[in-house]
């Protein structure tokens, strides 16, 4: 049977070989770095849909901040990113949707505790229905106890998503994909040691005697190390191509300012002036906080944008090179094979 298999076709088989081998190899070249190209992407979409401009935490910070603030009776004496409670509820509701997109192309053991972190804002409902309930009061002791309360439970739900985004964080490859989420983590956990500092002042500020006991002394400090901590921190990391964002988180008054209110909060003790404490509080959109993470962010997505498009230059390349040595390989099998069985 082999005696009777032309002598072209052996050839033929014999080069066929390594061919199919060279198709293989490029076919798996190509594989590699479309699914580079697509995990780069998947990383800077995630590493955003959290924390990013339209980031849940930041939307759930900013509902919680609006929350408080009007129920104190101070709405109108701090700009945030979302103008009324409304607004403010469906920028949430976006955010929590497009997480939860996001979530759903990734690797479900990279992304643990994420789904329990999103199952919890189950509760929202009802914590708005509080918040309504509670504006319909006017504003006096009783309101801020309320708006205490309703500061803590939206802050379950900031912490929850915090922890579910740091196990994430450990999955991202690039190093300069992997600083630019630090530093927008960090942008907001500062951001919420903030609003946690500025809650605090208004919470016990307001109350009977001001900031007039030992244990409220303590409370504020190590609230106000917190913020200097967090913002130390950011301010350190920031470096190459992020640098340019901390110089105005640097200059920022408001976040200078906070620290230094809360000082004289604790050294003059008594009531505090929620005008004045509203005038040093960096959480609205065009603040120290908030503009560094969002120029961070485009950096992030700049970077983000710069791999994909190198992988799938790549790939294109490997696609490219593949046709071409394969053309090639057939040629030279196609006159080898002429030069052996013509004689023959």
């Amino acid at each position: 049977m082999v005696r009777r298999i032309p002598i072209r076709a052996k050839v033929a088989g014999a080069v066929a070989v390594p061919l199919v081998g060279l198709v293989a190899a490029a076919g798996i070249g190509v594989a590699v770095n479309t699914s580079e190209a697509r995990s780069v992407a998947r990383q800077g979409d995630l590493a955003t849909a959290s924390i990013g401009h339209a980031g849940l935490i930041g939307a759930l910070q900013n509902e919680r901040n609006l929350a408080v603030i009007e129920m104190y009776g101070l709405g109108g004496a701090l700009d945030l990113e979302a103008s009324d409670t409304e607004e403010a509820r469906r920028v949430t509701d976006e955010a929590s949707t497009a997480l939860q997109f996001s979530i759903a192309g990734h690797d479900a053991a990279r992304l643990a505790g994420y789904d329990e972190a999103v199952a919890s804002l189950a509760d929202l409902e009802s914590l708005r229905q509080r918040v309504d309930e509670a504006m319909a009061e006017p504003a006096g002791p009783a309101g801020g106890e309320a708006a205490h309360d309703v500061f803590a439970s939206y802050s379950v739900m900031v912490s929850r998503l915090f922890t579910s985004h740091d196990r994430f964080t450990a999955g991202i490859d690039d190093p300069v994909l992997r600083q630019g989420d630090d530093l927008v983590h960090d942008a907001a956990q500062a951001t919420d040691a903030a609003a946690h500092l500025v809650e605090r002042l208004l919470f016990l500020g307001a109350g009977p005697g001001g900031i007039d006991d030992p244990v409220e002394v303590t409370q504020i400090a190590e609230l106000r190390r917190d913020v200097d901590t967090l913002t130390a921190s950011v301010e350190a990391d920031a470096t190459g191509p992020y640098a340019g964002a901390v110089v105005d988180l640097v200059a920022d008054q408001r976040v200078a300012g906070l620290p230094v209110f809360a000082g004289e909060a604790i050294a003059t003790g008594g009531p505090v002036a929620p005008d004045d404490l509203m005038a040093v509080t960096p959480l609205g959109p065009a603040d120290g906080y908030l503009a560094f993470r969002d120029q961070v962010v485009d950096v992030l997505d700049a970077e983000a944008s710069r791999l994909v498009d190198q992988a799938e230059a790549r790939r294109r390349l490997v696609v490219v090179a593949t046709m071409v040595l394969v053309a090639a390989a057939v040629a030279v099998a196609w006159a080898i094979s002429r030069s052996i069985t013509r004689p023959l």
